[in-house]
């Protein structure tokens, strides 16, 4: 829970652009459900809501 938390301050509390927000969760956090939650956003065809 406390990585899901990690990215996702990471990724829509943080004023980076979504690919660097991307590569930062990928490069400092592990696990399966972050790796479920990175697969869900780079293969949206509609993208996400920032």
């Amino acid at each position: 829970i406390t990585k899901l938390k990690r990215a996702y301050r990471i990724l829509f509390r943080s004023a980076l652009p979504l690919k660097t927000s991307l590569k930062i969760i990928r490069d400092e956090l592990d696990g399966d459900n972050i790796s479920y939650l990175l697969e869900f956003i780079e293969t949206s065809t509609r993208g996400i809501c920032r």
